[in-house]
């Protein structure tokens, strides 16, 4: 009932954000992951053909950028060009690329929704990506909508969910917050369906 629940809210915040914004440009930030091999050569990105099928099924405009997360503090101004660029309506951020996600946001004043975002004390994302020194006084933008697992933990490969929502308190967050009982750090591919 509750995870019904829960797509339920979801697909409302889709259809309002549809009718206010028809064939959107959707930006999405995926989560860490090493991109060196055994020789430490860097691999190539590889985009999620599911991803980008989810989010151009309606007609929008997918901007899925390339990231590095572990070559340097090289990422907010990297996306910050593309934003400036392509001028997304909306920003979608899993993980690590939820911590990028909502302080984009918030600089840019954009919508977001962001599945386990990486922006607890004890998340590994603000050491690989640095928040910039003229993000720390940026207001909150309250227009963006937070996805938690209930059993999202670190010592599980997470992030600290219960951690993620005292980080949102602290910001004096008011926007959306859904928790999914029973969901843990990987976000079934359904809820993207």
């Amino acid at each position: 009932f509750a995870f019904n629940l829960i797509l339920t809210k979801l697909i409302i915040f889709f259809i309002f954000a549809k009718i206010i914004y028809n064939n959107m440009k959707l930006m999405f930030i995926t989560g860490s992951c090493r991109m060196r091999d055994e020789q430490n050569n860097l691999m190539p990105f590889v985009r999620s053909q599911h991803f980008i099928n989810v989010f151009t099924m309606f007609g929008d405009k997918l901007i899925y950028p390339e990231i590095y997360w572990y070559e340097g503090d090289v990422l907010f101004p990297h996306l910050e060009k593309i934003i400036e660029k392509e001028h997304p309506d909306m920003i979608i951020g899993y993980s690590a690329g939820g911590h990028l996600g909502f302080h984009l946001c918030n600089k840019y004043n954009l919508k977001g929704l962001h599945f386990n975002p990486a922006i607890a004390s004890t998340s590994e994302a603000p050491t690989l990506q640095r928040l910039p020194q003229d993000y720390l006084d940026i207001q909150v933008n309250n227009d963006q909508m937070m996805i938690i697992g209930e059993r999202d933990r670190k010592y599980n490969g997470g992030v600290d969910g219960h951690l993620v929502i005292s980080y949102l308190e602290s910001k004096k967050f008011n926007g959306q917050i859904l928790i999914i009982p029973g969901l843990e750090h990987d976000v079934p591919l359904q809820l993207f369906k």
